[in-house]
């Protein structure tokens, strides 16, 4: 079974801004994020990048963030 990882991306700072789920294969995860971005998405941190000039994108890992809520919520 192929794990696939469920990202929230959020587009800041154009006219239109934009949140979407984004589903990711593990090779894509390794095609598309560098390994310090895919380590900081693991441990739950958020990645910010320069889409365009004036716009930033965030993508967050929801699975970790589940997870760690998960875990606070039912200690």
């Amino acid at each position: 079974m192929t794990t696939t990882t469920h990202l929230l991306y959020a587009e800041i700072g154009g006219k239109h801004p934009q949140e979407h789920v984004l589903e990711y294969l593990p090779e894509e995860m390794d095609e598309l994020f560098t390994p310090h971005e895919r380590l900081w998405l693991a441990e739950g941190k958020i990645v910010e990048r320069d889409e365009r000039v004036g716009v930033k994108a965030t993508y967050i890992d929801m699975g970790v963030v589940a997870r760690k809520l998960h875990k606070e919520t039912y200690k």
